[in-house]
């Protein structure tokens, strides 16, 4: 049964019940606690399944606006537990996005982010349209508008930005690379500014890309929503310091309560031998200074061939982080950054909650396996029948069934 199927059946069965003795996360660890799924009486006893907060993709391009049908990377993503994503910089379709169905990840996406002329990321959207890999229509002719906004003035960022809010997004991406030296690849420092400010007028919420220290402080300065990159580039002629985020920048960031995405994944699996080493060193001190900080950080690869899970495993083998910190991050502060809402485990009607039968915190790859979701009170994957049973249904076919 594929989970198209098994969503839709599920969802038809759904019925409010309570989960009477689960393992429950607080955040820090689990409670023997009834969980409530809106305000019926139907139950199930529930003393061997584990309950987390769904998992947040924090910095996603793989996954895109939801459409209409199967997309067999929602599908994916979803059986990992992966319910709510953020895209950056994406196309979007015109208007409001699209209200995901059962079958689809919730996803924040932003729509073209605003940079510099011909900066990050022109040179990659218009390789992608060369290649027809940019979507239907889209040209290199064309593109300039849709999957980015170039602004050389302040006066050009403030009307970026008021094209973005226009084609409905929540959130926009904002790119500063490098501003402080003599070629930036993105925005100018002014023109960021403005973008910001405007952004915040709007009622948009910014992310940014930066790629040094001095783009991080200027962020945090700004008080952006979130950071999606920390700086970890280690190019020809690029000194180590600047890529060294200041702990007081660190501490401004946490009291802002600035969500950063460290995409570990996005340098690191492109680089081997002494340049892997020295940006894994890089990171690693960065990683150092927000945790110090109590910076709030959300995880996100940044890459097309990986995904949260990947980045989580790399950032469980710094070894900087205990389970409880990496679960917040993977769920409640990807939560925040995505949704602009707390992700913790609530007994509200309208619940959500991954189940598995093993605690992923002592079994980590057991996190992309989860056996039930639930999204907003709706079935998303019941894999043992555990629910659709209790509300009277047919069991649906686990993938374990022969």
């Amino acid at each position: 049964m594929t989970l198209t199927m098994l969503a839709a059946a599920a969802a038809t069965a759904m019925c409010p019940i309570t989960l009477a003795g689960a393992n429950v996360w607080t955040g820090e660890k689990y409670e023997k606690r009834d969980f409530k799924i809106g305000t019926g009486t139907a139950t199930v006893a529930a003393g061997q399944l584990f309950l987390l907060p769904p998992l947040v993709d924090g910095h996603t391009h793989t996954i895109d606006t939801p459409r209409p049908g199967i997309d067999p990377v929602h599908e994916r993503m979803l059986r990992a537990g992966i319910l709510y994503a953020l895209n950056p910089n994406n196309i979007r379709p015109d208007g409001p996005t699209p209200v995901p169905a059962a079958n689809q990840v919730v996803l924040q996406a932003t729509g073209g982010g605003v940079t510099g002329p011909g900066g990050h990321p022109r040179p990659l959207y218009t390789m992608l349209a060369q290649r027809g890999w940019a979507g239907p229509g889209v040209t290199p002719a064309n593109i300039a508008g849709r999957a980015f906004h170039e602004a050389a003035t302040p006066a050009e960022a403030r009307a970026a930005v008021a094209r973005v809010k226009a084609n409905g997004a929540a959130v926009i991406k904002l790119y500063l690379l490098d501003h402080e030296t003599a070629k930036p690849n993105g925005l100018s420092g002014e023109s960021f500014d403005a973008a910001a400010a405007e952004a915040k007028k709007l009622g948009l919420r910014p992310v940014v890309h930066v790629e040094s220290a001095a783009d991080f402080a200027r962020a945090v300065k700004a008080g952006v929503a979130g950071i999606v990159h920390t700086p970890y580039s280690v190019r020809s002629g690029t000194a180590r310091e600047s890529r060294l985020i200041a702990p007081e920048d660190a501490a401004a960031a946490a009291e802002r309560g600035i969500v950063v995405v460290p995409t570990l994944t996005a340098g690191s699996s492109r680089l081997a031998g002494k340049r892997l080493e020295e940006m894994l060193a890089i990171q690693r001190a960065n990683l150092t200074t927000l945790r110090d900080a109590g910076v709030r950080i959300a995880v996100g690869a940044d890459n097309y061939a990986l995904g949260l899970h990947d980045e989580l495993n790399l950032l469980r083998l710094t070894s900087l982080f205990e389970a409880p910190a990496l679960i917040t991050m993977a769920t409640e502060n990807g939560m925040r950054l995505a949704q602009n809402r707390s992700g913790a485990l609530t007994e509200a009607g309208a619940a959500d909650a991954l189940g598995y039968f093993v605690d992923p915190t002592s079994d980590w790859p057991g996190l992309a396996t989860p056996v039930l979701a639930i999204r907003g009170g709706q079935i998303i994957l019941d894999d043992t029948g555990l629910l659709t049973q209790a509300c009277g249904a047919p069991a649906l076919k686990s993938r374990w069934a022969p």
